[in-house]
């Protein structure tokens, strides 16, 4: 069986989007994967565990698992919107080195209903980014605090910043690439190589003459299969 290079390229983005995603469930929930402290009714100090941090009834801690939940759903719809643009610049579009890499910006002019669909989907893309970044810093601060206050030994620390460094290396890369994107009207991958540019039409879509397209199959942005499929 041959594995064509839309193959490729999707089951490389699927791994890097399974690596990232790890690091992006570890961040929402802090509260629960960086060591806190808890106290018995003999005083007695030792390390919460997830039953612990979940049945506190604690006004501030239930605030904080809320705001947990909110950020990760935030995330989720980020990688949703992520995936889709993803796969979308896999299937209709191309990565040529021998080509400069702003000719797409001409070759588009070609099919207005793929300029029109990659506007959208690089659109969409930044504002969950945005988003997302807003709402991860504020959990950050909430959580944050928490933990200071109810920290174990200096591990709570070293994996409180491991993991915030981590993702906002993450929540960065995605908001720098989508807000490039639509400032730039390029596409430009969110888990290849670093500022891979799609940077023409994918050769199952050049048209042939000015009315038709070979085996042209535009569809709704809806109807896109996310990479995960695979």
């Amino acid at each position: 069986m041959k594995i064509t290079n839309d193959t490729k390229q999707r089951i490389t983005s699927f791994v890097n989007f399974c690596l990232e995603f790890y690091k992006v469930l570890m961040a929402s929930f802090l509260i629960y994967f960086v060591p806190t402290k808890c106290i018995t009714d003999r005083n007695e100090i030792y390390k919460c565990s997830i039953y612990d941090i979940y049945y506190n009834k604690n006004l501030y801690n239930v605030i904080i698992k809320i705001f947990n939940l909110i950020t990760f759903m935030f995330c989720l719809c980020l990688y949703y919107i992520e995936i889709q643009r993803e796969n979308w610049c896999i299937e209709y579009l191309d990565v040529d080195n021998k080509l400069p890499n702003n000719y797409l910006n001409t070759v588009i002019e070609k099919y207005p209903k793929f300029k029109i669909q990659m506007y959208k989907l690089n659109n969409n893309y930044y504002k969950i980014s945005y988003l997302t970044m807003v709402s991860m810093l504020f959990n950050f601060t909430i959580s944050s605090i928490y933990i200071i206050q109810h920290n174990y030994d200096i591990d709570s620390y070293i994996t409180l910043f491991t993991f915030i460094l981590l993702i906002l290396n993450k929540l960065y890369n995605s908001y720098n690439i989508s807000l490039e994107s639509i400032t730039t009207e390029k596409a430009y991958s969110s888990y290849m190589n670093s500022h891979t540019n799609y940077n023409n039409i994918d050769s199952d879509y050049i048209i042939n003459d000015s009315n038709k397209l070979s085996n042209c199959r535009i569809v709704d942005l809806g109807q896109v299969n996310i990479v995960a499929s695979i």
